[in-house]
């Protein structure tokens, strides 16, 4: 129920979803009496959409996020592994297609690269809730890194998580991580205090 909810919340909630649902409503209310009413929500919807679109005020709110974790050099010591948070892979037409996540992906064969020891751990299963989804973003995962030239054996999949919350809980699960160990995570960097 809860992976469902905040599917629909994020939905109704998305800036860009919010500015044109206010449209909408806007356009609906300009045939009733509060036609008025309708046209200072449509004028409002649409400044609000303009500014998203062609203003700083998007970097402006998400630099907060950006930047409360700075990024860690990965050179400072042995990496047990690296933890890739799915949202960068669509598999949904039966190809791997990377999302406007794809950083995700690239930085985590980056970083495989300069710690061939550490396991790779992608953690994204299938988080649709419209169409039946046959394949997960792990099988994509696979496909993408072992067609990098990362073997095979060294990545760890895990493909039950529809949301940051699971990818936690099914990740610790999949890497029983041991005191001492050092795991680095991987994700976009406005996401990281929701995954932290």
């Amino acid at each position: 129920m809860f992976f469902v909810l905040s599917k629909v919340v994020w939905f109704v909630l998305s800036p860009v979803n919010l500015a044109i649902l206010l449209a909408l409503l806007a356009a609906l209310l300009a045939f009733t009496r509060l036609a008025r009413a309708a046209r200072w929500l449509g004028v409002a919807s649409l400044c609000f959409l303009a500014l998203m679109a062609f203003s700083p005020l998007p970097r402006l709110v998400m630099w907060p996020l950006e930047n409360r974790f700075p990024q860690q050099p990965a050179e400072k010591g042995p990496v047990t592994g690296i933890i890739i948070l799915g949202g960068a892979i669509g598999v949904a037409r039966g190809d791997v297609v990377l999302t406007s996540a794809a950083a995700r992906m690239t930085k985590a064969v980056e970083l495989a690269r300069l710690h061939p020891q550490a396991k790779i751990v992608f953690t994204g299963g299938a988080a649709n809730l419209i169409s039946p989804v046959t394949k997960t973003e792990s099988d994509g995962a696979s496909v993408l890194f072992e067609g990098l030239g990362l073997p095979r054996q060294r990545i760890l999949l895990e493909d039950k998580s529809r949301n940051t919350r699971e990818n936690a809980l099914f990740t610790r699960q999949l890497v029983d991580p041991k005191p001492g160990e050092r795991w680095l995570l991987v994700t976009s960097a406005w996401h990281m205090p929701r995954s932290m």
